[in-house]
């Protein structure tokens, strides 16, 4: 019986113990690269783009895609995070992340992409901690704004230039779903790359909102005829030269210039 308690008492301490590693690590980064100014930092730079210049079309595929419980969480999914342990626990390892917008946010300005259980532990505290700093309406538009679109672009504004050559504002209702769909994959989903892969993506995906009651028969139609099968006379005509991954400006302050993204 005393072993029994002493193995109880043993893990309980344990668990308290990685708590307040997570509560320091996460107390540590917001001390040492303050939210605030990281976003402010970004709305600074000229490709930067706010809500009111984005496609609502573009927003509304976004949040159906990535986070559709975004305007109603605190910074957690419990339903995901409750899914993702269950995984984890299984496997012993991580196999889906649980993730909401605002911890995707965290994990591209803070972290790299090898989770851990201390990773996402501190990734949680951050969450919680950046909800109340930060208003949702800057989250999704910090978000919007660094993550990777593929062919070296970061940012909506610069990925709306490049595919289409318009401002994201006068992005469409296929390109906007284009563009929500490359995010998956920057790389090895893009539809100028690799459009095979881009089409068999495209279709689950397509398939699955429409049975959903997110898309009539015909808007499904309509996405399912979009480039590459015919490209769009907008869409950027592909190219055979080799794309590199180019860092983003706040990467290389993060990381320093001599590191090697694989």
């Amino acid at each position: 019986m005393k072993i029994v308690l002493f193995i109880i008492l043993a893990l309980i301490l344990s668990a308290v113990v990685f708590f307040l590693c997570g509560v320091i690590s996460a107390a540590v980064l917001l001390l040492k690269r303050p939210i605030r100014s990281l976003y402010q930092k970004r709305a600074a730079m000229p490709d930067f783009c706010t809500l009111e210049q984005v496609s609502d079309k573009f927003i509304e595929f976004l949040l159906l895609a990535e986070d559709d419980m975004f305007y109603k969480h605190n910074g957690i999914s419990i339903p995901a995070l409750r899914t993702a342990l269950r995984l984890y626990v299984k496997n012993r390892t991580i196999i889906i992340g649980g993730s909401t917008i605002t911890q995707q946010l965290i994990k591209n300005l803070y972290f790299g992409f090898h989770p851990t259980a201390m990773r996402k532990l501190t990734e949680i505290i951050m969450a919680l901690t950046i909800e109340k700093i930060l208003s949702k309406q800057e989250i999704i538009t910090f978000y919007i704004n660094i993550i990777y679109y593929g062919c070296g672009n970061y940012g909506i504004c610069r990925a709306s230039e490049y595919y289409f050559n318009k401002p994201a504002k006068e992005l469409d209702f296929s390109q906007s779903f284009l563009l929500t769909r490359i995010l998956n994959g920057p790389t090895f989903q893009n539809p100028l790359m690799h459009p095979d892969v881009y089409r068999k993506f495209r279709d689950l995906r397509v398939a699955n909102w429409k049975r959903r009651g997110i898309f009539s028969q015909k808007e499904a139609d309509m996405l399912l005829s979009y480039p590459p099968e015919k490209p769009d006379p907008e869409l950027r005509e592909p190219t055979d030269e080799p794309q590199k991954f180019v860092r983003a400006p706040w990467i290389n302050e993060r990381f320093g210039p001599e590191t090697d993204f694989k």
